[in-house]
């Protein structure tokens, strides 16, 4: 008959209530007084048994005739008797006659560990036990409960192979008169990985680590950190589906509440060009930490030319609107760079002073224009961002309490360094390690007057700092 709960009760000396020095041969005597009809078992049990079987029973549900309860005692044989006098191999047989008279559930005969509970040794047997009783076809799919509520190694042993195995595991922890079971204990150590995991960015394999050992508090969580990888990933569309079935979902208040949040800045990016290019940079920035935590230097480096171009490009964007009055409808590169032929064809100048260390301003025009080129004119555009943007705030034409922050993270990106390097990752094969990139921070640096950049996460913050600055301009750009 199949067991709809197994109870597995490693035995400890207070499970019974016998005064003696040595509990080995006091139990064995009461158990010889039970089998013989002078005594009745409760008499030399605690109230402890009874506790746990009523848990089972009554607050888990389970019909006594489909419980299977399995007693397991210990004893040391290789002690100099041959048994401890704590030894509970005796304890464990009161328990099987207490429990197959009086609460007629199904018993079977104890399981002897001939051990010392106190040694590592003992997570061997405690194995060879275990899986052979996960081999019989009637306690296969059981739901298991184990009394365990010490630090031995032989309950550690019963806590982590018992997870391993049954996939509704629960430990028991007795406390007075109260029965409580405990998480898995492999949802602890997993729980860690994924916060791990989390922390290094790596959302995917988090969720995987959450759904394979359950080790979330809603069960949405995986497919909320799945959203968070293809947002991180820039993989937006599917982001935004994904955070819509967790808003629908969710149990967690605060799951709900930081993919509602999540996903408003998403809905906002498919409206707006600006806030778009706004949001596309802070995921670059994200990213970017990540893979230095993680020591993927060569990327960090491409993600920070990414950032350069597209600050490039939100600047360009403000400032354009901010001399015309017309804002842009897309900050493509190629479509900003006919926007800035055309300025610059009409305003001498602004023309004259942001090229004016160009021998052949006209070429440049046509390279905006595409007239040599998609990848000349975006190459140049990138090139006369900073330019332009200078030669304005120089001429008054903008606030350069607006534009002169925009300007400063500019000077910083375009440093020399990182586009050598950048072209030696990408085209030469050449490595990137951790002192190339401080080289490059400290190289920033001495672009910004009185700040320093001395770390990563000073020069992260920076460009944060930046991305809050572009989001000010276009405010005061929209008024």
């Amino acid at each position: 008959m199949r067991c709809s709960a197994t109870l597995l009760y490693v035995v400890k000396p207070r499970d019974v209530s016998l005064d003696a020095d040595d509990l080995y041969r006091a139990a064995r005597r009461a158990l010889d007084r039970v089998t013989s009809g002078e005594a009745d078992p409760e008499e030399f049990l605690s109230e402890r048994p009874d506790v746990v079987l009523s848990f089972i029973t009554e607050e888990e549900g389970h019909r006594e005739d489909r419980v299977l309860l399995i007693p397991l005692g210990y004893r040391r044989l290789g002690h100099r008797s041959g048994h401890h006098p704590e030894d509970t191999e005796y304890c464990a047989r009161l328990l099987a006659e207490y429990a197959r008279r009086v609460r007629n559930l199904r018993v079977e005969d104890p399981i002897i560990i001939q051990g010392d509970p106190h040694d590592f040794s003992v997570f061997h047997d405690v194995e060879s036990v275990l899986r052979s009783l996960k081999e019989r076809p009637e306690l296969r799919e059981s739901e298991v409960y184990a009394v365990l509520d010490t630090d031995t190694y032989l309950e550690w042993a019963v806590r982590l192979l018992g997870a391993s195995l049954w996939r509704e595991f629960h430990a028991v922890r007795v406390e007075g008169r109260r029965v409580r079971t405990e998480p898995s204990p492999l949802i602890l150590p997993a729980k860690v990985m994924k916060g791990f995991l989390t922390r290094h960015g790596l959302f995917e394999v988090a969720a995987n680590v959450a759904e394979q050992f359950s080790a979330y508090d809603d069960p949405t969580e995986p497919e909320y950190l799945r959203a968070r990888d293809c947002e991180l990933n820039f993989n937006y569309d599917e982001a935004l589906e994904l955070y819509r079935g967790v808003i629908r979902s969710a149990r967690s208040e605060r799951l709900r509440h930081d993919a509602r949040r999540r996903l408003r800045r998403l809905e906002r990016t498919c409206e707006d060009p600006m806030a778009r290019i706004l949001h596309h940079m802070r995921v670059i920035l994200d990213n970017a930490r990540y893979q230095w935590v993680r020591g993927e230097y060569g990327d960090f480096i491409l993600r920070m030319t990414m950032f350069h171009e597209n600050y490039a490009q939100a600047t360009y964007a403000l400032l354009h609107c901010a001399l015309t009055g017309e804002p842009v409808e897309s900050t493509d590169p190629e479509h900003l760079a006919r926007r800035m032929a055309r300025l610059l064809e009409g305003d001498g100048e602004l023309l004259e002073e942001s090229l004016r260390d160009e021998e052949d301003p006209s070429r440049i025009l046509r390279e905006l224009h595409g007239e040599e080129g998609r990848g000349r004119a975006v190459l140049t555009f990138l090139h006369l961002s900073s330019r332009v943007t200078a030669a304005a705030i120089r001429l008054r034409r903008v606030d350069e309490s607006v534009f002169g922050p925009l300007m400063e993270r500019l000077r910083a990106l375009s440093c020399s360094k990182l586009r050598r390097l950048r072209h030696a990752f990408v085209h030469q094969g050449r490595g990137i390690s951790r002192r190339d990139v401080k080289e490059i921070i400290h190289e920033m640096s001495k672009c910004l007057g009185r700040r320093r950049l001395r770390r990563v996460d000073d020069l992260l913050d920076f460009l944060r700092e930046g991305v809050s600055a572009l989001e000010r301009a276009a405010r005061e750009v929209a008024r």
